[in-house]
Parts: C-alpha cells; structure tokens; sequence
C-alpha cells in the first residue's frame, strides 16, 4: 500500500465519526502522511474530532493527539515536510574563469536559517557606466511572494464583488474605583473587572493587558478563527521592512535585518538538530489543544522561551547549540507569521496586512463616564466608578453576499464571547465610541461612483440619523460622526463667504478648467436632479456643496475635499480612497520621501484600509454587542454603496429626487424587507429607534451576558 490513492482510500473507508482512532493506531502510524492529500487528512482529522466531542473524555485520559491532527496542524503552519533543508537555497555553481562571457559569480547566499560558508568573490570586469535614469516611484526592493500559496483577487480579477469589514469599538471597565472599604460596584457581575485602582500603572500597560485579555478570550472560544495584535509601528517604514523581512524569511532568503548584528556561523550539526526538533516544538509547545501556546499570538519573548527550553540533545560543541536554537527561533517566527498571514476572508491582493485576519487593539481614546451621566444619579464616593478602554475589535475583509449566513454567525459567536466575559458599558452619550461598517469592492471604483455615493450619503443625512439613536445626531457628536455638508473640508468652505481673507487656504475647491468644467457640470446634470437641490433647506450651501462635489478631477482631492483632515474629528462616512486619476488607486511614493500610508495620514486625515481599491467607512452606528443590530445597519451601508456604485443615469436621479422628496429611503434603496422589519420594530414614537438593551442606568450599565 505505498501508493497515494491506496493510503487515502484506506483513510476513507473507515468510518472516524463512529470509532474511537485510538483503536487504529496501528494504522495511523503507518501511514506515510507527506503522500496522503490535504482533503484526506483533513476529513479524517473533522471525523475523529466529531467522535470526541460526543464522546468526552477526562482531560488525563483523552490520550496523545490524533497523527491526522498533528498532520493537518503541521500543513497549516506550512512547515515543510520533515526537512530543514527545504529551507535553504543551495548556491548556484561559479561561472567558470574560461568563460568567454564571463557572468557574475553568485555568492552562497545567507539563508534565514544563518550565514553559510562563502566562496571567495571572482574578480569582475567594470560595467560601462549608464545614464542616471529618472527617478521612479519607489519600488520594492525585490519582488518576494506572499507567504500563503492562495490564489489573489486583482483590482482586475471578474467577476468583481462587494466586500465589508466590521469594526467593534468597545468600552470596557478595566478597574474598579471603588474604595477599599466600600462595597464593590455590581458585586453580583462576576465579569473582568480589576477591583483595586492603582494610578502608578502606567497606561500603556493597561492597555497592553486588556487587549491581550480581549485576544486569548476570543482565541479560546473561537479557535477556529484567527485573532492578531494590530503593530505600534503600522504604516511606517520600519513597519514594511520588517513584514518584508518576514516574507523573506518564510521564502528561504536572506534577512535584510537579521536579529542581531552577529548571527552564529553555519553548523551543520546545529541545523540537523533544529530540524528534528521543529515539528515537536509546533505541534506541543504551541499546540493550543495541549495547552500550548497560541502561535499567533506568541511574543518575541515567548517564542524565544520556549526555543531555549527545547533540549537539544546530541549537540557537543557550544556553537552548534546556539546555532540550532538560532535556526529554531527563525523557524518559529516563519511559522507564527504564516498563520497570520492565512486569509480568513477575501485574499486581496495588495490589501494591508493586519486585514487578513481578526485583529484587536486599544484606541487612544478613553471615556470618563461619571456617575452624574447616569439617571437617577448613584450616591457614589469616586465619582468616575470605573476606568474604561476601549479596545477595537476589527473584522477580516469580508465577501458581502445576501444573506450574510456566515457572517451572522461568526459575528454572533463574537459578540456573545465578548458580552460574557467583559463589562462593556452600553451606548450612551457620555462615549463616543462606533460600530463602523466599512464597505469595499475587488474591482475598486471610480471617480464617478465616488461623488454619486458621496452625494446620496449627503441627501440621506437625516435618513441615517433617524436609523440610530438620537443622541448621535446632537452637535457635541459632529467630532465622531459629523454630516459630510457641515463638518467636511468643503462642507466647511460651502457655509463660508469667500470673500473672507483666507478663504480657501488649503486649495480644497477645485479648479477645473473651463472645458472641464462644462462637460463636469454636464454630468452632474444627467445624474443629479439640479432644481430640486437648489431648493433643499440650506439653500446657497447645498447648491455650493454639491456642484463643487461634482467638478473633482481626480480620487485624492475628493477625498480630501470629503474629510476633516484632523485624525481625531470625522465625518458620517469616511472617503477612505485615493488615486491620481479618475479611479481609485495607490499613491506612489519616491523613494526617501514618507510612506504611501504616513501621507495619507498626514494630508488627508484617515489611515489606508486597501490603497488600491478604497474603503467607504460609516460612523453613525453606536457600540453595539446585539448581531442582529449589527447586520441590520451593516446591509443599509452596503445598498448606499451599491446603488452609488451601479445605478446607472437615470435610476439614480429618480432615486435622489425620490430622497429629496421624503419618500421611504427604504424602498428607495430595495432594502430587503427582513430589515425594514427589524427597524420598524425598533422605531419608537419620536421617529428614531430604541434597540433591545439600549436603555441605561447604573444599575444595569453593561451589556448583559444573555440577549
């Protein structure tokens, strides 16, 4: 039986959900799993994990992990079969000296596993010198490919499709102010909550602690999901080289920055011994079912404990053993990177890395909820009764298709993982924190669908308003989620005289020349229903607003036009799009300047989501933990986007002056009517909406366990 097919349908004829494999062992040792297919192991590995689950066992007595297990886990990691050496890049032969086209000689690369003896370098004939070319956008130094052998959606790639990504803004009670000999607030919560203050803490390591209480909660009841820490340093230099040395490091090259300035010389003895050890090290110490380590969230420093506590046995001489735990470390970090790196969404092409997965982090913000924002006010002694972070809870991007099945679960499980074992405080005024939706396309869009979704956005101002809770609307919350014609640049500049000294600074209005300027306001004509807008409430503004709107030549400067360019104040729905041109794209920069992402941040006020495609992010939601809300408001953001995006002439005019004219946006936008009924349910006398849970006091403050 040493074929594949005979193994694999051997592995298929029994049947794993009805038999213990700990009576198979015989034959799962004898199997030559590098030979068995991917859907072969990972068949049998589910059947065997479905028998143990309805046949529980004590921890003591569960015995060792399934040999399918430690296969399927080995695969995915994408350790390579049994041999280090699959690792390294054997040196290609020197040219000979006789040549009479001599070439230049290839040094003995130094692989990510270390340095390796180098021959001497032959002597080379000086090239000619060329001419100084003109300088390009920078480039990447060599082109390395992606970690994850997945097949990548381009901007290109048909049939395009919607994407969404779901960002959870969550206000959790760290500690308790309570004093020491009072009695603790909601003594009957038995949720996360540190319930002795202390001021000497400095708060980055709050921070640092509660998310990563938030990363190994979700890890642990979601562990089929994968759950990654968004990096200090994202969106700078350093930041790319580093994930490009990752890259490189998993590809068998050499390190551009390797970990120290003296990496140990080559052993060979060294090497053997890491790569007998490796396989061990991942399917045990960082095998989460054993009560490893989780690998994805793995530290520096865990990985580098767990490196020096492997025994190394065999090994005589000092510098093979610090070579091979040299070569261990290295092939740790590959692995912990490659299951980041593994798509739990839509594999983009070019999309930032932390989106790949789940992603979880602390904000910068952190509310002060005092006991007079409470009504009836409690009799407190510490009037703020608890000091809160919030941690962001960010979505992999996701294929948005109707009905979202999986993403209602996936989402459900999360939100009922959170609920149960945090204190997070619900939606009030006092907190300015979201549930943002952001909604994309692979194919990106163009500047056209830019200023007809923008527009529709505008007009659905007190549409939106009326779908979330009240208080979201107020002027105190223009900071967090602003109407786009009052709080944008060119809102701004539309409510201004401009003969005011300084008008228009910024150079935020554009400047068309005048055949572009006809043959602008000519489209705008065609999609827009110009009479009715001149005659909308605000009157000169509205008409400024939207025929400036409609006069933008290129991505980059409607964006710009759109925000508020100050990182800590945004509108209702962030432009997160940049191009050159009249489709969205990445801006190139040269090289020596600041990155792509550092001026986007600094010149347009939003971080890049996807550069090359363009992210459209709604900010008028409040933190919730009900999924059902969650997906309700998620499919409203999706039909604006959709109808801007494919609506062609005449169906978006109708549809604008439809708006304008106070019909239901609902049957506007063909909502589907399960979500029209959940928000007339939710919709309370005054026109705007009161969810489940919604309602706050200080008796019932947070989100409860079970909805």
């Amino acid at each position: 039986m040493s074929s594949v097919l005979d193994w694999d349908q051997l592995l298929l004829s029994i049947d794993w959900e009805r038999h213990d494999w700990r009576e198979f062992m015989g034959i799962l040792d004898a199997v030559p799993w590098e030979e068995v297919r991917d859907a072969t192991v990972n068949r049998v590995d589910d059947g065997q994990r479905t028998y143990d689950l309805a046949h529980p066992r004590p921890r003591a007595s569960r015995g060792n992990m399934s040999p399918a297990t430690i296969e399927r886990f080995r695969r995915q990691t994408r350790i390579s079969r049994a041999s280090a050496r699959d690792w390294l890049r054997d040196p290609a032969p020197p040219a000979s000296s006789s040549s009479p086209d001599p070439r230049p000689v290839r040094k003995r690369k130094t692989t990510h596993l270390g340095p390796q003896h180098q021959p001497a370098p032959q002597p080379q004939p000086e090239p000619e010198p060329e001419p100084e070319p003109e300088p390009e956008p920078e480039p990447d130094e060599e082109e390395v490919p992606d970690v994850v052998d997945t097949v990548l959606i381009d901007k290109e790639t048909l049939p395009g499709f919607m994407t969404v990504g779901i960002e959870l803004e969550l206000p959790i009670a760290v500690y308790s102010k309570a004093d020491l000999y009072d009695d603790p607030h909601h003594p009957g919560d038995n949720r996360y909550v540190k319930e002795f203050w202390d001021e000497s803490i400095p708060r980055a390591e709050i921070q640092r602690n509660i998310v990563n209480e938030v990363l190994n909660t979700l890890s642990d009841k979601l562990p089929e999901e994968v759950f990654v820490r968004k990096d200090d340093d994202e969106g700078t230099e350093q930041h790319r080289r580093r994930m490009k040395d990752m890259q490189r490091l998993c590809r068998g090259l050499p390190r551009l920055e390797p970990q120290s300035q003296n990496p140990p010389p080559y052993d060979r003895r060294g090497e053997r011994a890491a790569r007998d050890n490796i396989n061990r090290l991942l399917t045990q110490e960082f095998n989460r079912e054993l009560g490893g380590i989780n690998l994805a969230l793995a530290s520096d420093e865990q990985i580098r404990n767990a490196v020096n506590a492997t025994p190394l046995t065999g090994l005589v001489r000092t510098s093979s053993r610090i070579y091979a735990r040299y070569l261990l470390e290295n092939m740790v970090r590959a692995a912990a990177f490659r299951l980041k790196s593994q798509y739990q969404g839509a594999p983009l092409r070019n999309m930032k890395r932390r989106y790949r997965a789940w992603s979880v982090y602390s904000m910068d913000y952190s509310p002060n909820v005092r006991d007079t924002d409470y009504s009836p006010a409690p009799d407190l002694v510490e009037k703020s009764p608890y000091h809160y972070e919030v941690v962001k809870v960010a979505s992999p991007v996701l294929p948005l298709d109707w009905p979202p099945v999986d993403h209602d679960i996936v989402i459900s499980r999360i939100c009922e993982a959170l609920r149960g074992s945090f204190r997070i405080h619900k939606a009030m005024p006092a907190i300015a924190s979201t549930c943002q939706i952001n909604i994309s396309c692979t194919r990106g869009f163009t500047l056209l669908q830019i200023k007809k979704i923008i527009t529709l956005v505008a007009l659905l101002e007190s549409a939106f308003a009326v779908l979330n809770l009240e208080y979201r609307s107020s002027p105190s919350f223009e900071p967090v989620c602003g109407p786009i014609k009052r709080v944008s640049r060119l809102g701004a500049l539309s409510h201004t005289d401009h003969s005011v000294p300084g008008f228009d600074e910024d150079g935020i209005l554009p400047r068309p020349n005048a055949d572009e300027q006809r043959a602008l306001l000519a489209e705008m004509e065609e999609y827009v229903p110009v009479d009715l807008i001149a005659a909308l409430g605000e009157g000169l503004s509205d008409n400024v607003f939207f025929t400036a709107l409609w006069q933008y030549t290129n991505v980059t400067d409607i964006a710009k036009a759109v925000t508020t360019g100050l990182p800590m104040r945004k509108v209702e729905m962030q432009t997160k799009c940049t191009g050159s041109g009249s489709a969205t794209e990445e801006i190139r920069r040269r090289r020596g300047e600041i990155t792509m992402e550092e001026y986007v941040q600094r010149e347009l006020g939003f971080s890049v989501v996807d550069a090359e495609r363009g992210v459209f992010e709604f900010r008028n939601c409040a933190t919730t933990l009900d999924p059902e809300h969650i997906l309700a408001w998620m499919i409203v953001c999706y039909y604006v986007v959709d109808a801007g995006r494919g609506m062609g002439a005449a169906l978006y005019k109708n549809l604008l002056t439809r708006i304008i004219r106070g019909e239901a946006i609902f049957d506007a936008l063909n909502v589907p009517e399960s979500v029209q009924n959940y928000y007339q349910n939710i919709m309370t006398e005054n026109l705007f909406i009161k969810p489940r849970h919604s309602k706050v006091s200080w008796d019932e403050p947070f989100w409860p366990a079970d909805l």
